[in-house]
């Protein structure tokens, strides 16, 4: 049974042919009402989310695959539930730019300094959002805004007389503490990752 301040990490999986973009981010539960929701159910209603916020990012040559998630509450941790919920290519026009060019989303919390902040690198843009001087077009920032809204939260995922919030948090990789994201902000500039590159390293998928 879910409970308030349970933790979670979420996996988004992307791919666009041999590599893969994976996007690793964190939730507290903020709220439950009855039961709540199980772990499964959690996963499926995060996935379509997901899915709903990253295929508008990619072109159609790029796929979102679905996500895990994980409750990280107290260890040793349970087998991550897996969910394909919305699973599919793209839905931008156009080509998908180079492999290692990604959007860029800041994440800000309360605290001061590195620990208190986070990125997410968005994989596998669409090229019509990208405009001379390599910035990210006004449109593109709106997607990423949404993508940085979904992360931030909170979320209310509900079945009849059960819900479950989540509140997107920042965690610190040395103490294992969660702290609550405060503010997302999308850059207009991109982001380069290397690991994505065609000479990088394949990313495995877990549930294929």
């Amino acid at each position: 049974m879910v409970a308030v301040h349970d933790k979670y990490e979420v996996k988004a999986y992307c791919r666009k042919g041999d590599q893969a973009g994976i996007n690793v981010r964190h939730f507290e539960v903020v709220a439950v009402t009855s039961s709540g929701l199980t772990d499964v159910e959690i996963a499926d209603d995060l996935s379509s989310l997901i899915a709903s916020a990253y295929k508008p990012w990619m072109a159609g040559n790029a796929e979102y695959l679905g996500c895990t998630v994980q409750n990280q509450t107290t260890a040793p941790f349970p087998a991550p539930s897996v969910s394909t919920i919305g699973a599919g290519i793209g839905t931008r026009s156009g080509d998908n730019l180079p492999l290692q060019v990604a959007g860029l989303i800041h994440l800000q919390s309360a605290n001061s300094g590195r620990h208190g902040r986070g990125r997410v690198y968005v994989p596998f843009g669409s090229e019509v959002f990208n405009e001379s001087g390599a910035i990210v077009s006004t449109v593109g920032v709106v997607v990423l805004d949404a993508i940085g809204a979904l992360w931030k939260g909170p979320l209310v995922l509900s079945r009849i007389l059960r819900n479950t919030a989540l509140g997107g948090c920042i965690k610190n990789r040395v103490s294992g503490v969660f702290t609550p994201i405060t503010r997302t902000v999308p850059d207009d500039r991109w982001a380069t990752q290397r690991r994505r590159s065609n000479f990088g390293r394949q990313n495995p998928i877990p549930f294929e």
